[in-house]
């Protein structure tokens, strides 16, 4: 079996490497500021922040203004001297030089002051622990699978902080939000999934091309958000025959094989003959330039915009941002709904505490509006004009927030395609979109469960995973463009997404990532590290892992809202897609992402941007790192 370099950069490495810089300064009562800045603004900490093993306080004596704060990380996690917290008006050391309030040096046990009020922190314990204890069980999310816990462990009172002993916070903060007793009943349908045909349909703001109604032009109609991204700068918004070169290029992209990351994508002739063809010819018997699409004759209807605030990174650890912000179209083809999605995924560019919570706010007020009301659309459009419109962010291609673009399709052929395309600009000139990898997906060819891949791509997968399988199962890992074997170079990520046929049905026989089925060097070792793979791919995703019928967003007519997929709306028991462990019994896996949203929302919402709870917030936050 040939070794597979890895190419992972996990937190351990990281923590090697800023250790370098943190030597030294043994007498100071605070590390050099430029050690300091090392740590803190190192991007890589955003989305692969060093998760706290525990984090507890403690009363200081004559002081009720601060606590201290110890936070354990197992040396896999951090092993340097000093972790740097960036708070929106401070930075926050914790130290372990057995400095500074640190007691024993090299214990893995990160120790700093915070400010906080003694009395306020006490009746939050005592609020939250009467919550968990009324509760009974409570809920979280552990790699999107829903875990239902039995609340059995004893609750501490806050009183014990005035016996000058260290208190836990785990129960609080640990593994994210738990079921609230009040999370508003119509959160997931006005601030999270908003499908509702009053407000994807508002003539205001939408446009109907099946009866020519609405406003063509309206902020949320699939023309306004091309034009946008076919924009130079706000200055320069594209003009019709600018928006329509634009998106005439990507659609032209399938009319011929492209090339992807060495991978050959090979063309789907019929975005031709049944889009651009009927469409041009609608657009020039209107009155348009021979060769000019007319937006009012756009076959897309808009079928949800959604909130992914929990895509963001952990500000904690740097500039972060907001997640995303998606519209959702599907392909009409005479009136009839297609089965062709294309999804406009835009960054959120918010950074700080602050900043995100501020905007998580807005979403989650929406929930006390009435769904489709003037004050509710005008609340929304607010929104997402934040980052739909040219030059809310400038340092992107043509000042567009827009992360990707993917489209999810087998409007003619099959198997289901998924592709990304990416906004290209060049500075004062208009850029185009350009088809990029799939990201957390490898190659198809590197699956074994597709029984004509050859046992040594397989293999090649295998051993990948084997070889990375901690960071795997801590759902810590990105696949990379490419690996490197005995000294050679292989394209690893994928070009293209393709879902086999059957999507879902009995395990294995529906579509999942895995390697051989026996063991073997071809065989993945772990269950967990194999699910978490294979569900981090779009094929899996939207396959098996989650017994999905290709698409989580089904499109209905107009006047309908869209289905919703089960993943989305609450799966009981979904079998491993791998018939994992083998001789049973199959793992089963409940999955419910939109209340795991809701919480997540509600949690961002309610926690203080400064305080203990912050700091633990920050210190326990592990972001989503997937793409669906």
């Amino acid at each position: 079996m040939k070794k597979v370099t890895n190419l992972l950069l996990p937190a351990l490495a990281i923590a090697v490497i800023m250790s370098i810089f943190l030597n030294g300064c043994s007498s100071c009562n605070r590390p050099p500021k430029d050690a300091i800045d090392t740590v803190a603004v190192n991007p890589y900490y955003i989305m692969h922040p060093p998760i706290a093993d525990d984090v507890s306080i403690q009363k200081i004596d004559g002081d009720s203004q601060h606590v201290w704060l110890f936070a354990k990380f197992s040396k896999s996690k951090f092993s340097g001297k000093y972790l740097a917290l960036i708070m929106d008006t401070e930075k926050i050391v914790l130290r372990d030089d057995g400095q500074g309030g640190d007691k024993v040096a090299g214990d893995g046990i990160f120790t700093a002051k915070i400010e906080d009020n003694i009395a306020t922190i006490k009746n939050t314990i005592n609020e939250r622990n009467k919550q968990l204890a009324t509760q009974g069980v409570h809920v979280h999310f552990v790699n999107r699978v829903m875990v239902t816990d039995t609340i059995n462990e004893k609750l501490l009172s806050a009183s014990q902080l005035d016996n000058f002993s260290p208190f836990s916070l785990s129960n609080i903060l640990r593994f994210g939000p738990r079921t609230p007793l009040i999370l508003p009943s119509n959160v997931i349908g006005n601030s999270l999934m908003v499908t509702d045909p009053s407000v994807v349909e508002d003539p205001t703001r939408t446009w109907n091309v099946c009866n020519q109604t609405g406003t063509v032009d309206g902020p949320w109609t699939f023309g306004t958000l091309m034009r946008q991204l076919a924009s130079v700068d706000p200055a320069h918004i594209a003009t019709d025959a600018q928006v329509s070169t634009f998106v005439l290029n990507w659609l032209k992209t399938w009319n011929a094989n492209q090339t992807v990351n060495g991978e050959v994508v090979g063309a789907r002739a019929f975005v031709l003959s049944t889009i651009v063809t009927p469409w041009l010819t609608a657009s020039q018997a209107a009155g348009s330039p021979a060769g000019q699409l007319d937006m009012h004759f756009a076959p897309f209807k808009l079928m949800a915009i959604v909130n992914r605030l929990d895509l963001r990174g952990n500000s904690g650890y740097g500039p972060s941002n907001a997640g995303e912000g998606r519209f959702v179209f599907c392909l009409v083809l005479s009136c009839q709904p297609q089965p062709f999605n294309v999804i406009f995924e835009f960054g959120v560019n918010k950074t700080g505490c602050a900043a995100v919570q501020a905007y998580g706010k807005q979403w989650f007020d929406l929930s006390s509006l009435t769904l489709g009301s003037p004050a509710y659309n005008s609340a929304l459009q607010a929104i997402t004009d934040q980052f739909t419109k040219c030059g809310t962010n400038p340092s992107k291609p043509d000042q567009s927030s827009l992360d990707q673009l993917r489209t999810n399709e087998a409007a003619s052929i099959l198997p289901w395609e998924l592709r990304e395309f990416h906004v290209e600009g060049a500075s004062g000139q208009q850029g185009g979109m350009v088809e990029v990898t799939v990201k957390q997906e490898p190659n198809e060819i590197y699956n074994g469960h597709i029984p004509t891949n050859t046992a040594a791509n397989v293999d090649i997968l295998a051993n990948y995973v084997n070889s990375n399988q901690a960071f795997f199962i801590a759902n810590d890992y990105e696949i990379r463009d490419s690996l490197v074997i005995n000294g050679d170079t292989i394209r690893f990520l994928g070009g293209v997404s393709h879902t086999q046929l059957p999507p879902t049905g009995t395990p294995p026989n529906e579509h999942h990532w895995d390697g051989t089925v026996a063991t073997g060097p071809g065989f993945i070792t772990s269950d967990s590290a194999r699910f978490i793979l294979s569900l981090n791919t779009c094929s899996g995703c939207h396959g098996g892992e989650t017994q999905t019928d290709f698409r989580q967003i089904i499109p209905n007519g107009f006047g309908t809202a869209a289905t919703l997929s089960g993943f989305l709306t609450g799966l009981p028991a979904v079998p491993d897609a791998a018939a994992r462990p083998a001789g049973g019994p199959v793992h089963n896996r409940p999955f419910s992402d939109l209340l795991r949203r809701a919480l997540d929302l509600q949690n961002l919402v309610q926690t203080p941007c400064s305080g203990i709870f912050h700091v633990g917030h920050v210190l326990f936050f592990d972001p989503l790192r997937m793409v669906d």
